[in-house]
């Protein structure tokens, strides 16, 4: 009785005493341009992935160390051009990062767009003071209380942004026109890559 009680208190030692497991969580990313003449059409789907520390409940600093946002990894445009990434901080719910790596995503699959020049066109956005939303930050209320927190992770002029890593996320980015991108971001996988 004695030995089997040491062995589960030893187990449940275990398990409070091993190593954070590093998760990454893939997206799928799909990218829309309407013109001013609220015409659609699609761009090229790429890929987003965030590597992140999945023991961490609250954003801290620490966090930031084992948090990877990663545009365009291991899809159709890696072929061709290298992907672009980014620190970030990170609880199990959401991430924030900066509006550079989202800008990046934006950037990739119009790259690769040759009938269309939507380089041109998101370089004129960009110009005409052009600005990324999302809804995701407004529907994480306790975001206000962690300003301290994110100025001190990040440079006090670098903009973030906000991603979900259980539901989709959606991007504008859209100047003092009418002419506008918008991107989607749908988690659709996770898995551990160490513990």
């Amino acid at each position: 009785m004695k030995l089997f009680s040491f062995l589960t208190f030893a187990v449940l030692m275990g398990s409070f005493t091993s190593e954070a497991a590093i998760v990454e969580t893939k997206f799928k990313v799909s990218t829309r341009f309407y013109d001013s003449s609220g015409e659609t059409r699609k761009l090229l789907n790429s890929r987003a992935f965030v590597r992140y520390n999945d023991s961490v409940d609250a954003l801290s600093k620490k966090a930031k160390e084992d948090c990877l946002v990663i545009a365009g990894e291991k899809d159709f445009l890696s072929l061709f051009t290298e992907a672009e990434k980014s620190e970030c901080i990170s609880n199990r719910t959401f991430v924030i990062t900066t509006s550079d790596i989202i800008l990046d995503m934006f950037y990739r699959p119009a790259t690769f767009d040759i009938i269309h020049d939507d380089l041109t066109n998101i370089a004129d956005i960009v110009r005409d003071n052009g600005k990324i939303t999302n809804a995701t930050a407004k529907d994480q209320g306790h975001l206000g209380s962690i300003r301290s927190l994110i100025r001190n992770a990040f440079s006090s002029a670098t903009e973030t942004q906000t991603i979900s890593l259980i539901g989709r996320t959606v991007f504008t980015l859209k100047g003092a026109g009418r002419a506008k991108f918008v991107m989607e971001l749908e988690p659709v996988q996770t898995k551990v890559l160490s513990n």
